[in-house]
């Protein structure tokens, strides 16, 4: 008995294997073979290859209709399948490795564990595809599209990810040194514990709305990344650069960016208890509405429009504020210590309970600005 993986004619077996006799499979593949090449995109030979053996490497399968076959194990390493139907189909511990898969259908194929390896997936559409542990090392996925796509553990080292949809997708415990992220979309993906400070860009990003506790990025390129309302709890940006990136409304407690680059980033009602910030850069950044606590001992924030911004319990030491807009931010229980305030609006500002001792308010506003129980206040004459 032969078993084959048909699924069109009297055998039909959508996502079934079926046994029949030797000689009516004999009969079928040479009926196949007979007919003339040129009715087929793909090599009748080469498929029914594929049919009797799993094993085609190198084979030319463009166009063929492989739905729902079950080819767990098969060897098509090097396969040209451009345009095949290979949807619902078993692929699992597949090995595609080099195989080119433009245009192919893989809607519904279960692919656990298939090796994906140089593989050629440019602009594939696998909504929700099943890609756990699988190998997808130096693997073309530029500009595909795999919104909520389980890639838990899998190996995408060297991989082009650039400009790919994958929204919503599950990435915990993947391998990304080396693959480029540029202008990829993660919109609301599973990034928690997830080592991505070996990537090669994620310029452009969209990582808004992802959930990345612990999520490593050290000294990547992040510059106009959008990172708006993302979980980032405890998450390490240090030396990272973040030019012009969107933090709007971001959950970041913890958070390091020691010695990153902040230009023109945008915090505006992000929540920032207890991050780090040393040495960065911060020329043109914006934190109007945000809830900063921490240590930013000797930070710059002369010139910002701060409007709204909490302090609450940070220390300011020898923080400068010049001619920054800090209307009715909070600044209470804070250390002040020596702060420069030099023409800052600082209209219905809050300094209860703050440590003022040595600080300076030359030329600042202070209209409706509350000092109960400041502690060393000096405030210039009026």
């Amino acid at each position: 008995m032969a078993v084959i993986g048909l699924n069109k004619g009297p055998w039909a077996c959508t996502g079934r294997t079926v046994s029949i006799g030797k000689s009516v499979v004999s009969w079928l593949l040479g009926a196949v073979m007979a007919l003339p090449s040129s009715v087929f995109a793909y090599s009748p030979q080469d498929l029914a290859t594929l049919s009797a053996s799993g094993q085609c490497p190198g084979c030319d399968l463009r166009d063929a209709s492989l739905a729902g076959w079950q080819l767990a194990g098969a060897g098509l390493s090097g396969a040209d399948l451009r345009g095949a139907d290979l949807s619902e189909s078993i692929l699992a511990r597949a090995d595609l490795s080099g195989a080119d898969l433009r245009g192919a259908r893989m809607q519904g194929a279960s692919m656990y564990r298939i090796d994906l390896s140089g593989a050629n997936l440019e602009g594939q559409q696998i909504p929700g595809a099943r890609l756990s542990h699988a190998n997808l090392e130096r693997a073309n996925l530029g500009l595909a599209s795999l919104p909520g796509t389980n890639l838990d553990a899998a190996n995408l080292k060297e991989a082009n990810l650039g400009g790919t949809d994958l929204s919503g997708a599950i990435l915990k415990n993947a391998r990304l040194a080396g693959a480029n992220l540029a202008g990829a979309n993660l919109a609301n993906a599973d990034l928690r514990l997830l080592d991505l400070s070996e990537v090669v860009s994620l310029e452009q990003a969209d990582l808004s709305g992802v959930k990345g506790r612990k999520l490593r990025l050290q000294g990547v390129n992040l510059s106009g990344a959008r990172l708006a309302s993302a979980e980032l709890e405890k998450a390490d940006f240090s030396r990272a650069r973040l030019e012009g990136s969107d933090f709007t409304g971001a959950d970041m407690p913890g958070v390091r960016m020691e010695g990153a680059d902040l230009r023109r980033a945008v915090f505006e009602r992000a929540i920032m208890r207890g991050v780090r910030m040393r040495d960065a850069q911060l020329d043109g950044a914006r934190f109007a509405g945000a809830a900063l606590s921490g240590n930013f001992v000797g930070m710059d924030f002369s010139g910002f429009d701060l409007t709204g911004t909490s302090f609450g319990g940070a220390n300011l030491k020898d923080a400068r504020f010049v001619g920054a807009g800090l209307e009715r931010a909070d600044f209470s229980k804070a250390n002040l210590y020596g702060a420069d305030f030099s023409g800052a609006d600082l209209n219905h500002a809050s300094f209860e309970r703050a440590n003022l001792a040595t600080a300076v308010f030359e030329g600042a506003q202070l209209e409706g600005a509350s000092f109960d129980d400041a502690r060393g206040l000096e405030l210039p004459p009026r």
